[in-house]
């Protein structure tokens, strides 16, 4: 999970003046390497969900079960982390829209973990932060559809990351549903 923040954080600085430099060819490039990253990543996450009870069980003994539950829904960050949409932002000058969606993206993190402990216990917290990070990139595609000139096909691999999402939350279930 670390690693993802990382390399998604690296790849958006890298690739913003690109983006501004060579729009169209810019955009077939970023949309490449935005794929590969999801393939290497996607399959990281899948693996981590179908054996995190095993490894957790393995490497810090079953009393850490609630752990392997917990790092279950943070590696569902992923899908979020692997919408790398700050360098298309960046590059089309809507800066002024990154703070006041962080902003909100604090608030709906805040608000949605204090709702779920009375329920999910410390889980809801992860599920908390799930929950805002994919709020961020609903707002940044919202952006982004409405003031950008490029069309989310141009940057972004809608099939692809929607398959990868589905099989995602089906390991997840499959791993961690009781």
């Amino acid at each position: 999970l670390p690693l993802s923040i990382i390399i998604a954080s690296t790849f958006a600085t890298a690739n913003v003046q690109v983006l501004q430099e060579n729009s169209e060819s810019g955009l077939m490039e970023y949309k490449r390497k935005t794929r590969q990253l999801s393939y290497v990543f996607f399959l990281f996450a899948i693996f981590s969900l179908l054996f995190a009870k095993q490894i957790f069980s393995v490497v810090y003994g079953n009393a850490f079960e609630l752990s392997a539950q917990i790092f279950g829904v943070y590696i569902l960050i992923i899908i979020s982390r692997l919408m790398i949409l700050k360098p298309l932002i960046m590059a089309q000058n809507l800066n002024h829209w990154l703070i006041p969606i962080a902003i909100s993206e604090l608030v709906v993190n805040v608000v949605f973990s204090y709702l779920l402990v009375p329920t999910l216990g410390i889980v809801g917290i992860a599920w908390g932060t799930v929950i805002a990070y994919s709020y961020e990139k609903i707002c940044m595609l919202i952006i982004l559809q409405f003031k950008s000139k490029w069309s989310i096909n141009q940057y972004f691999s809608i099939p692809l990351f929607a398959f990868y999402t589905v099989v995602m939350i089906i390991c997840y279930l499959l791993s961690f549903a009781n």
